[in-house]
């Protein structure tokens, strides 16, 4: 359970910082927040403002309040909650959502730890670059699924409604700190919390008569958000005659799980992947053709010579791209998605062999219904592999640090009156 406080530290989505050393306007481009102008403006913000009126004044949210170096290992993190937070009202191109649940991603708990290498609380990456750079404010909390409680100017053309069901990805969730957000009232994403500001051009909306429930469409953005990016930088959406052959180093995580669907839905011929034999059939169920015991064989020893077209590995372990050239064909790709654990490209790949530099997802409105479409036709599924009370956060960390849960873990968002 969660007492205040604990022990933990804010968390930028993992395969955004590579992009903060190269690209501040990717940052700014994200954020999607275009001021109005004229009178049409002024009557918008008025009617905000009045919808703001009827919301509660106060909610609760876990804030955290330093990093926790030691967190990752002693399980303290420095979380507590409060029940006193200021509900923020949305600016322009922003909508307020009512959250219902959101997810536990590993990067929440990898910046509260401290495994960013140069991340830490109240330190920019290059202050003297960008003075507007820093990590001090305390919201936390990425994904989300819940409903329209109020929507700011500018969104007309996205046709959301207050109560509408929505899901995505809080698209500054944490980059809100680094283009210079100065409290917690005017910074997007803030989803381990009642009520949390993203961009309405970023935002997904789920359809009537979904097969999968609005609650679990938490389980979605991040994961589903990096694969999809990730084969889309490997060259989906392919074409069933080029026989296309996918690589998934670890299946049975959040983004492996979403990996190897995207990748049949996007059309690749055959996808392998290596798990533990107990998630093997779940994993074949999902579209997996080869499914090794990583126990045994790891995926890059397991597969034949020149068998792959493109291998993605999610996992991270150091050495990883020497040991997989052997396995793609030339032509191929190799892209890595960071975890911080000593992964890095080869400087000997193979020839004609491309490595791919991921530098993650930006949500958009377009990305994210075309993964709504792919759940609403039963071709994209999330995988819940518990659900907590958002009062046990630090609980579900500890889960995720120790590692070895099959699919995602949600929390369950107290709801206001």
């Amino acid at each position: 359970m969660i007492d205040p406080p604990l022990h933990r530290p804010l968390a930028l989505p993992a395969f955004v910082l590579r992009a903060v050393g190269i690209s501040t306007l990717a940052l700014v481009a994200v954020a999607g927040l275009v001021a109005g102008s004229g009178s049409g403006s002024v009557v918008a913000s008025a009617l905000v403002s009045d919808a703001c009126a009827t919301l509660p004044s106060t909610m609760t949210a876990v804030l955290t309040s330093g990093s926790s170096p030691d967190g990752a290992t002693s399980g303290g993190w420095n979380l507590r909650l409060s029940d006193d937070v200021p509900v923020p009202c949305p600016g322009a191109g922003q909508v307020l959502v009512k959250v219902l649940t959101t997810a536990v991603n590993p990067v929440d708990w990898k910046l509260e730890a401290e495994w960013i290498p140069g991340y830490v609380r109240g330190v920019a990456p290059d202050p003297a670059a960008n003075p507007a750079l820093r990590l001090d404010d305390p919201a936390v909390g990425l994904d989300f699924a819940g409903t329209v409680a109020a929507v700011g100017s500018g969104c007309e053309a996205y046709g959301l409604v207050v109560g509408g069901e929505v899901w995505g990805e809080s698209t500054r969730g944490y980059m809100g700190p680094w283009i210079g957000s100065p409290s917690i009232t005017e910074l997007p994403g803030f989803m381990y919390a009642q009520y949390g500001l993203a961009a309405c051009d970023a935002i997904g909306v789920r359809a009537a008569g979904s097969p999968v429930p609005l609650r679990e469409y938490a389980a979605l953005p991040v994961p589903a958000g990096t694969a999809f990016d990730a084969l889309r930088m490997s060259g989906a959406p392919w074409k069933k005659e080029d026989n296309v052959t996918v690589a998934v180093a670890s299946g049975a995580g959040g983004t492996g799980i979403m990996m190897i669907q995207l990748a049949k839905a996007l059309g690749a011929r055959t996808v392998v992947t290596a798990a533990s034999p107990r998630n093997h059939d779940l994993l074949r169920a999902l579209g997996a053709d080869v499914v090794l015991d990583y126990h045994e064989a790891e995926l890059w020893e397991g597969m034949p010579e020149n068998s792959v077209d493109h291998a993605i590995d999610n996992f991270g372990d150091p050495g990883t791209a020497d040991r997989a050239m052997r396995i793609i064909r030339p032509g191929g790709t190799f892209l890595i998605m960071p975890a911080f654990k000593g992964e890095s490209y080869t400087d000997t790949p193979k020839p004609g062999v491309t490595q791919l530099p991921y530098l993650g997802w930006t949500a958009t409105r377009a990305d994210s219904d075309v993964l709504s479409g792919l759940v609403e036709t039963g071709k994209l599924r999330p995988v819940i592999y518990r659900s907590m009370p958002l009062a046990e956060v630090t609980d579900a960390w500890d889960i995720s640090v120790a590692g070895k849960l099959t699919g995602k873990i949600l929390l369950d968002v107290p709801q206001a009156a």
